[in-house]
């Protein structure tokens, strides 16, 4: 589709920057059938996560927010009874996730832009809040359950992962050692795009990946 009021008459798709617009293309894509998102993940990274297992994929997840509601719980009265610096974010909400019985994958995707300084030190900060979290949910149901291992995954540009964009003024070492405190793998749009059969879907990931600080 052609729209006359845009540059060359482009779609909206061809000019959007929206990282949520990628990663929307990359939910319909693997939704019904997560396990070949895992395997990309696999191959692209050290996760080494089990093909086999039942996988779910969710998209923009208020895993906070959404979880403590399904046990009748608001964020709100929860953190009445936690200290200013350990109260669970209400409006967190994660770009992806997989979710299996043993672990829980969050995908933080970026394209044109990446991350601060301070958001990898807030990232770091989540999986103590996940455990809190998990520690409510224990005392709600009056036994210990089978904790998910939390990790996460950073899918972006090529060029930004290949750089140290992401912590200008820091040595690259202190770089890599703050990336490697909070991710345990990182996937770019280029490689989800060499994994894809679909062109149109390929063409999408290769312009998620060609953004990086356009």
């Amino acid at each position: 589709m052609s729209l006359p009021y845009l540059p060359s008459n482009k779609s909206w798709s061809d000019i959007t920057r929206e990282e949520r617009y990628f990663c929307s293309e990359l939910y319909h894509e693997f939704k019904s059938n997560p396990s070949e998102l895992v395997k990309i993940l696999n191959k692209k990274s050290s996760l080494k996560l089990d093909e086999g297992d039942d996988w779910e994929l969710g998209f923009e997840v208020c895993f906070y927010r959404d979880l403590l509601k399904a046990f009748g719980k608001g964020i709100k009265a929860v953190n009445k009874d936690l200290d200013e610096n350990h109260r669970l974010p209400q409006k967190r909400t994660f770009d992806l996730c997989l979710f299996s019985a043993q672990e829980v994958i969050i995908i933080e995707a970026k394209s044109q832009a990446g991350l601060t300084e301070d958001q990898l030190k807030d990232f770091k900060k989540e999986k103590e809040r996940l455990n809190r979290l998990f520690d409510f949910i224990e005392k709600e149901q009056q036994q210990p359950f089978g904790r998910p291992k939390v990790r996460l995954v950073i899918l972006a540009s090529s060029k930004y992962l290949n750089s140290n964009r992401s912590l200008l003024g820091r040595k690259q070492s202190d770089s890599e050692d703050l990336w490697s405190s909070v991710f345990y793998g990182k996937v770019s749009w280029a490689e989800l795009a060499d994994s894809v059969q679909c062109e149109k879907l390929k063409s999408v990931f290769m312009r998620a990946d060609g953004l990086c600080g356009k």
